[in-house]
């Protein structure tokens, strides 16, 4: 029964195998059929794992982010929407340029076709990636500063990269990227005084400390600086 399973399931990977019984392959062809079966099931597997791309988001839901507001999700289906079947176009032309080189891989073909088939594989990976880049980069303008950590870790993981060590931050730099408004109040509350105001600079200070803070024009601190 064992044999008729193995026999069967050779069958079915390799379709188009006539046999006309079982008796007709010697125990030896059968041992190789079944080998040949499975390198080629190894091989299609191995093409299936070539991309990371099945691992990358595909819906807001897939961010994890509680606090989305109804804008945000809408702004986040519209760019899924617009990126998505073009995703699913690059890496369907990747794996065939895999595909292509993969078959070319025998004793008998000569450099320049798979030198050609090489070239088809990096365009098609590197178009790829671009349009995996762009969208995540899109996806991340619609998210706050602190919503946007799933997304790096969606870039580092795409890229095969590690988190760096966590760098310990202290003041003044703990205010970049808070709101000013919000920043200043807190700070004229821990006794810190404004010295002056331009529409992208507030000086402030307490004793003999002085604190430039920089805004940018979505109203947020982009540098702080302590003297």
């Amino acid at each position: 029964m064992a044999a008729f399973s193995v026999f069967n399931s050779v069958l079915k990977v390799l379709p188009g195998l006539v046999v006309v019984g079982l008796a007709a392959i010697a125990p030896a062809s059968l041992a190789q059929t079944v080998e040949a079966a499975l390198a080629t099931q190894q091989s299609a597997v191995t093409l299936a794992q070539a991309t990371d791309a099945d691992d990358q988001p595909a819906s807001p839901d897939d961010l994890g982010v509680e606090d989305l507001s109804d804008e945000q999700i809408a702004q986040l289906e519209a760019i899924f929407d617009t990126y998505q079947p073009q995703i699913d176009a690059a890496t369907a032309r990747y794996l065939a340029s895999l595909e292509a080189i993969n078959a070319l891989l025998v004793p008998s073909t000569d450099d320049l076709a798979l030198t050609n088939a090489h070239n088809d594989v990096v365009v098609a990976e590197q178009a790829m990636d671009e349009l995996i880049f762009q969208r995540n980069l899109a996806l991340r303008s619609v998210l706050t500063l602190d919503q946007r950590q799933v997304i790096n870790d969606y870039v580092r993981a795409y890229l095969g990269l590690a988190a760096p060590p966590e760098v310990a931050v202290t003041f003044p730099e703990t205010l970049v990227g808070l709101d000013a408004d919000t920043a200043i109040a807190d700070l004229q509350a821990d006794d810190w005084g404004i010295a002056f105001t331009t529409p992208s600079q507030v000086g402030l200070n307490r004793g003999s400390e002085k604190l430039d803070l920089f805004i940018n024009r979505s109203g947020q601190i982009s540098d702080a600086q302590l003297f």
